[in-house]
């Protein structure tokens, strides 16, 4: 059974309280990037909601290679290291062992669980390696077992299904059955130009979904960090939680982070609409016909507020409406005992009411491109699930 967590981030507010409030997330994944450390275990003692089974606390190790400008509030952190390179975790450098504990005790505040830190791998070299490796280190010497291997890896390794072999193989062959809790996969995209964030490689996809489908064959846990609407196929796949925050920047992972509005504009609103699996903006769904605009809501308790005044839902409340629309799927999702069939049935209606507002929008030339462009994901979804099907030999 999948979960819904909020992921994280800047301008909390009381976007995750209200979440928990209306049961629209399980859970939550802590970013230290965003928020100061004392900040957030205040947040944590004081909040009747969260507890240690329903929080994570996300090392983001990954920064410590990146630029400085990127660290945010990380430099804060007790002993967070900065300019790791291949060397420090060869020689076993002071400051990554004294980081390593200071994680650990961190976590302990946050979490029954401890996710450990990883690099973040673009190519196949010693990030992956070490990864597994500090992995296999943290569980020898910390008492906590309860550990999630942490996996940031690039989208465009995933072009070549010999690379994802490697890496499967690389992970079973380094952690024995017995070590095997659980993986914490964040996948980075390139940037795009691209305003619809789901339109993907489909290959690409395909070899996610059989990354995920393989290790959890192999007993580990799954957790898919920075996910979009495409949570729902993970929640296809039975991972134990996907996460997602109010932010584009924490629904897709990207090194150079997305802008959290669109380019060169005001932030639009938009209207996440499970019957076209499209977060969609407010401007297209104003010229749709009154009977189709009502086939596309969600069945969110914001769907009346919606239809009766649509200029007047606030982005604080489409952000609680995100998270409803895809929880609510999540939950049929689960429910279902063919959930690749039952997927691959939503995209296949998303479609057809597509080709509904096309056909009746045909003479609005600009109206359709946007249309389309909006819609183009679904395609690459269903080109993806039938890759993948393939490859993993599910009929």
């Amino acid at each position: 059974m999948t979960k819904l967590f909020a992921q994280h981030g800047a301008a909390k507010g009381k976007k995750i309280d209200n979440a928990f409030d209306n049961d629209r997330i399980q859970g939550v994944i802590m970013s230290p990037r965003e928020e100061g450390i004392d900040t957030m275990i205040s947040y944590f003692n004081n909040n009747n909601l969260l507890n240690k089974d329903n929080c994570l606390y996300d090392p983001q190790f990954y920064y410590s290679t990146y630029n400085t400008s990127l660290l945010k509030k990380l430099e804060e952190l007790e002993c967070y290291p900065q300019n790791v390179e291949r060397k420090d975790w060869r020689k076993k450098a002071e400051r990554l062992l004294n980081y390593f504990d200071s994680h650990v005790k961190q976590s302990e505040k946050f979490s029954n669980s401890i996710i450990v830190p990883g690099f973040h791998i673009d190519k196949l070299d010693w990030k992956l390696d070490y990864s597994l490796d500090i992995y296999s280190y943290f569980y020898e010497k910390y008492e906590n077992k309860n550990q999630y291997l942490s996996l940031l890896i690039s989208f465009s390794l995933f072009h070549s299904s010999s690379d994802v072999d490697e890496m499967i193989e690389e992970v079973i062959d380094s952690i024995p059955k017995e070590e095997r809790n659980g993986i914490y996969l964040t996948i980075c995209y390139e940037s795009t130009s691209n305003n619809n964030y789901e339109d993907v490689d489909p290959e690409n996809l395909a070899n996610v979904l059989y990354f995920v489908h393989s290790l959890k064959k192999e007993g580990f846990r799954i957790i898919v960090g920075y996910t979009f609407i495409n949570s729902l196929l993970f929640a296809m796949l039975e991972c134990d939680i996907v996460s997602s925050g109010w932010f584009n920047t924490l629904r897709k992972f990207n090194k150079d982070r997305f802008e959290e509005s669109d380019t060169f504009g005001r932030r639009k609103k938009r209207y996440t609409s499970i019957p076209l699996l499209t977060n969609i903006t407010f401007d297209i769904i104003n010229n749709f016909d009154n009977d189709l605009f009502i086939k596309c809501l969600s069945g969110t308790s914001f769907d009346e507020a919606v239809a009766d005044d649509l200029e007047s839902v606030s982005f604080v409340d489409l952000e609680q409406q995100y998270w409803e629309a895809i929880n609510n799927c999540i939950r049929d999702i689960n429910e279902s005992n063919e959930k690749i069939e039952y997927t691959i049935e939503l995209i296949k209606d998303a479609k057809e009411l597509y080709s509904d507002i096309l056909a009746r929008n045909s003479s609005a030339v600009e109206l359709c491109s946007r249309i389309k462009k909006a819609s183009s994901h679904l395609d690459v979804w269903i080109t993806a699930i039938l890759l993948f099907k393939r490859r993993a030999s599910i009929v």
